[in-house]
């Protein structure tokens, strides 16, 4: 799915350019020696690249052999035995349907624009069971998709599983060195997931809601040079330019625009 939309971007872009930028094209083109041919090799294989789906499931396997394969037992694996990469061999894991990350997940987040929320529900729904989030990438992505569908529960859970990953040592492997990616990803369950932040598709969109557990949050990001804070309470949000020129985004679908040092207020259901 990436290597589909690096194609498509990386062709889309070559025809912008050629197009409003001529001169800067050829020269581009000229020190990479690209030739016209490849610009439409890219389109082809971007066409062409091959997501495979189970019409039966509606859902998206992780390759083509995912689906015909016996779903790990669970019930009998000790919780010691986790993770299971450091007590089983590879080759015994890659026989069952298990995952230590889920990368369909990862794609309806990277990709988000690409797939329809009952998509992702579904790819959500079927994974979460046989995903054990041996790697401390995982649990994050789940929670922001898990915001993003409607399942509350569950984002704050992994977002909870993210936070504390080091903390509680879950992965048994902290003394090798703290998880900084995962820190990161913690940071994200509050932006990208309960704030419901994106920029795929086009523009800066917002779809916050508070969790049950907390009384509101707060950050700050920085968009094309502008400063906005967005502050997120159980009823209200509130967004507020702090400095920069104008902004314009989404708000659960609906367009704002704000001036510097000016905020905009919306109730939450």
């Amino acid at each position: 799915l990436m290597a589909r939309w690096h194609l498509q971007y990386a062709y889309e872009t070559a025809l912008l350019l050629e197009k409003k930028y001529p001169a800067t094209y050829r020269r581009i083109a000229d020190k990479l020696y690209l030739q016209q041919e490849e610009l439409e090799a890219w389109r082809l294989a971007a066409e062409n690249t091959y997501i495979p789906y189970d019409q039966k499931l509606k859902v998206h396997p992780q390759d083509d052999s995912f689906f015909d394969k016996a779903i790990w037992d669970f019930s009998t694996t000790p919780a010691d035995n986790y993770p299971l990469m450091l007590h089983y061999h590879p080759l015994v894991i890659y026989r069952y349907q298990v995952c230590k990350q889920s990368d369909t997940i990862l794609a309806q987040l990277l990709l988000g624009d690409h797939f329809s929320l009952d998509q992702k529900r579904r790819d959500y729904d079927y994974y979460e069971p046989i995903t054990t989030h041996d790697s401390s990438l995982s649990p994050s992505i789940f929670s922001i998709i898990a915001s993003e569908i409607g399942y509350p529960e569950d984002a704050y859970r992994f977002f909870a599983m993210s936070v504390r990953l080091d903390l509680e040592n879950i992965l048994k492997d902290t003394h090798y060195g703290l998880h900084l990616a995962n820190m990161a990803g913690s940071w994200l369950c509050v932006v990208q997931g309960f704030a419901g932040m994106r920029t795929n598709g086009g523009g800066l969109k917002f779809n916050p809601y508070c969790p049950q557990y907390w009384q509101g949050y707060r950050f700050r990001i920085i968009y094309k040079g502008s400063r906005l804070e967005i502050a997120v309470e159980l009823n209200k949000v509130t967004y507020k330019l702090l400095a920069g020129d104008n902004i314009s985004f989404m708000h659960k679908g609906q367009k704002v625009t704000l001036a510097r040092g000016k905020q905009a207020e919306y109730k939450l259901i």
